[in-house]
């Protein structure tokens, strides 16, 4: 993992994930820390991002889309008891919403070519009660790549 002046990166070999820093308007240590734990919880993100995803399909729309916090941990395959998850959950939901993310495509072939894409933020207009988390999803993600 490395970070130049706009992003985090982490090079998995075949494609490379990078996470933009826009919304940091310091370049203090502790934000960068702040940020960099965020993406740690990148694993767990990924699963919500997919359950997500199956909502949006399942409730055939892209915005104000309800998951109920019981079903997603079940989902998770948590227990409610567990009151850790729920902060973790927070803060994928607050990573979700803050970064924004692209598609990098390299051609090595014939060319040394990089292409991009910005998708954009992934979900916005995220809304917690004690039931249901409540958000709408960018309708890039939805786009062929």
């Amino acid at each position: 993992m490395y970070r130049n002046n706009n992003y985090i990166v982490r090079d998995y070999g075949k494609y490379v994930v990078g996470f933009g820093l826009g919304f940091l308007k310091e370049d203090s240590e502790e934000k960068i820390t702040d940020a960099i734990e965020r993406i740690s919880l990148y694993k767990l993100g990924h699963k919500l991002a997919t359950i997500i995803l199956a909502e949006v399909y399942d409730q055939r729309k892209f915005t104000d889309i309800v998951i109920p916090k019981e079903k997603l941990l079940e989902y998770l395959g948590y227990s409610t008891k567990g009151k850790q998850i729920y902060k973790q959950i927070d803060d994928v939901m607050f990573s979700l919403m803050t970064l924004k993310y692209f598609i990098y495509e390299y051609r090595t072939e014939l060319f040394a070519k990089m292409k991009s894409r910005e998708l954009g933020y992934f979900i916005y207009n995220v809304k917690s009660d004690y039931k249901n988390y409540t958000l709408s999803v960018n309708e890039n993600y939805f786009d062929p790549v």
